[in-house]
């Protein structure tokens, strides 16, 4: 299996964040990311009712 360096997949990351918000717009996507190491961290919230949804996507089931 091919591995990824992390710079690669950081920047695959930020490109699916980019999609989500445009059909996802109620989801505020916040990513911090570490520019020598190339990694991201990235925290997905929601008000009201968006916080529980959220948390069902996430869910096996």
């Amino acid at each position: 299996m091919e591995q990824w360096p992390p710079i690669a997949c950081t920047d695959a990351l930020i490109k699916l964040i980019d999609l989500e918000r445009e059909c996802c717009a109620w989801i505020q996507f916040g990513v911090t990311r570490d520019p020598i190491a190339g990694e991201a961290d990235v925290v997905l919230t929601a008000e009201g009712e968006g916080e529980a949804v959220l948390a069902g996507m996430f869910v096996a089931g």
